[in-house]
């Protein structure tokens, strides 16, 4: 992996974030909180955020109302019932901890320029191997 695939944002960019990405698209958040056992939960979910729109709707769409924190830190305040976010476990007051946010990779095809360099210098490594032929 030349470049990581995901850059890690802090979540309270979340609603500028989801007013600025395309319509239908989807974004990558990292969750913490408790399960109903108890249990610190770690995990990530793709909220679809729908059409254009502000910020606080893309991600009500989604199923989720935010509350932003003054010390920056962002918790779930609502979740819908049956939406893609609830299906995942995750409640009221459950802590974003980040977006993930894909990040421009190079062309596949850019890895073919070592090997053809690496066939070629194998080639005249061999080509001076040869023994010589005396005439």
């Amino acid at each position: 992996m030349i470049v990581p695939p995901w850059e890690m944002v802090e979540p309270i960019r979340i609603v500028r974030i989801a007013e600025s990405l395309p319509a239908d698209a989807d974004l990558r958040l990292h969750f913490e909180g408790e399960n109903f056992d108890g249990d610190l939960v770690r995990l990530v979910a793709v909220l679809p955020l729908g059409p254009a729109g502000s910020g606080l709707e893309r991600l009500s769409h989604g199923g989720i109302a935010v509350r932003l924190e003054p010390e920056g830190e962002v918790y779930v305040d609502a979740v819908t019932f049956g939406s893609v976010v609830e299906r995942f476990g995750i409640d009221f007051d459950w802590r974003i901890t980040a977006i993930a946010l894909a990040v421009e990779q190079p062309a596949k095809q850019l890895m073919f320029l070592p090997a053809v360099l690496l066939i070629g210098l194998i080639a005249a490594v061999q080509y001076f191997r040869r023994p010589q032929t005396e005439g």
